[in-house]
């Protein structure tokens, strides 16, 4: 949310241009219910949803001693 926020104060991308991919239909519910009110045009979905769209993917992980090499 934070870096949602940041994004259109900067006006450096539109909420429009935004999308989130989640694996799960729950998941992408939870986030769609925090975006709600704040950045209603962001589209969450999952991947079936996103096909045939250029993305550009970044993730992260909230703790590094899950990370195995």
């Amino acid at each position: 949310m934070h870096r949602l926020n940041a994004v259109h104060t900067n006006k450096t991308t539109a909420h429009n241009e935004i999308g989130v991919i989640a694996p799960y239909h729950a998941q992408c519910v939870k986030i769609r219910n925090a975006l709600s009110g704040v950045a209603d045009e962001v589209k969450v979905g999952s991947v079936e949803e996103f096909q045939g769209q250029v993305s550009i993917f970044q993730s992260a992980r909230r703790f590094v001693a899950n990370l195995s090499y």
